[in-house]
């Protein structure tokens, strides 16, 4: 018998109610873990160091821990159904990547060795959108050539 690819995710985030509830609690808890991690690396408190490290490091830090943000959205908001379009999904992965991003900047303007600023914003923003982004176009391209059942 031939199983086709992507058969096991349909069963877990698809038409079974059991497993889409499972799906549902998973990604909602997967996406509220990884803000509580960004919120723990944007947030601490570091001590001042003699050497700056190179102005790449916290770009890319920024960029990935909002990327995987986004990307955890918008599996989240197709487990719960709620947008299958592509620019209301972003729409919504960016209000969220701007919100939680507001909400660690103003955090870090709260700790001494820390500081807010609106690049770091940006940065989130940029981040989630460019998880978001990639999220929906993987999903595209495993349903157009990998044959897989369209999630959302």
């Amino acid at each position: 018998m031939m199983v086709r690819a992507g058969q096991i995710l349909v069963r877990l985030a698809g038409k079974e109610e059991p497993f889409r509830r499972w799906a549902q609690a998973l990604s909602i808890s997967a996406t509220l873990g990884w803000m509580a991690v960004t919120l723990l690396f944007l947030g601490s408190s570091d001590p001042p160091s003699p050497e700056a490290p190179p102005w790449w490091f916290p770009v890319l830090g920024h960029l990935f821990l909002f990327a995987v943000l986004g990307l955890l959205t918008m599996l989240t908001l197709a487990n719960l159904e709620r947008s299958s379009d592509l620019i209301p999904s972003l729409t919504m992965v960016v209000v969220i990547g701007f919100l939680w991003g507001s909400a660690t900047e103003l955090y870090q303007g709260t700790i001494p060795s820390r500081s807010a600023s609106w690049e770091d914003l940006l940065l989130d923003i940029v981040g989630a959108l460019m998880g978001g982004g990639g999220s929906k176009a993987a999903g595209f391209c495993a349903y157009r050539y990998l044959g897989w059942h369209r999630l959302y």
